[in-house]
C-alpha cells in the first residue's frame, strides 16, 4: 500500500492506483477499506471491483467462523453496498444480483423482528428471481451470438 501511495502524488490523475488499491486492502481482508476506496475509482468501469468486494462480502460471512456477531453483520451490511454499486455498472450482472439475493438472506437470519425478516426474505427472493431471468437473457444472448458466428 505505502508503494501506491507514493505513487499518488507522481500520477494525480491516475485511477487505475484507486484500483490497484482496492484490490491490495481487498486481498488483505479488509472489506471497508476497500470499498471506501473503490469509491474514489474515477475509472471506465468500477463493476469488477465492486463485485469482487460484493462476493468477498458473501463468502466471508458464511465461511468465517472466527467473526464475532457484529464483525459478521458488518460484513454482511457492507456487500450489498457494493453490490449495488457493480449492478448500477453493469445491470445486466446476474451473478451480482444473486450474491445480493444470498447476502440479504444472511441479513434475514441476523434479524430479530418477524416483519423486517420476512421482507428481506422476500426481496431475496424478488433478487434471485431476477437473477436467474437475467441468467436467462445472458444465454439466449449467446446462443444468438454463437449462431450468427456459424
Amino acid at each position: 500500500a505505502a508503494l501506491l501511495d507514493g505513487w499518488g502524488p507522481e500520477w494525480p490523475g491516475y485511477s487505475e492506483l484507486s484500483h490497484a488499491r482496492s484490490y491490495l486492502l481487498l486481498q488483505q481482508g479488509r472489506l471497508d477499506e476497500a470499498l471506501e476506496e473503490a469509491g474514489r475509482y474515477r475509472g471506465p468501469d468500477p463493476h469488477e471491483i465492486l463485485f469482487a468486494i460484493g462476493s468477498s462480502a458473501w463468502t466471508e460471512a458464511t465461511q468465517n467462523r472466527v467473526l464475532s456477531p457484529e464483525a459478521r453483520a458488518a460484513v454482511i451490511e457492507l456487500g450489498p453496498q457494493a453490490l449495488r454499486g457493480a449492478m448500477e455498472a453493469r445491470s445486466d450482472d446476474f451473478a451480482a444480483v444473486g450474491y445480493t439475493s444470498l447476502l440479504l438472506r444472511e441479513k434475514a437470519k441476523l434479524t430479530s423482528d418477524p416483519d423486517a425478516r420476512q421482507e428481506l426474505i422476500d426481496e431475496a427472493g424478488r433478487l434471485q428471481k431476477l437473477a436467474y431471468e437475467l441468467q436467462a437473457k445472458a444465454r439466449e444472448a449467446k446462443e444468438k451470438g454463437q449462431r450468427r458466428m456459424a
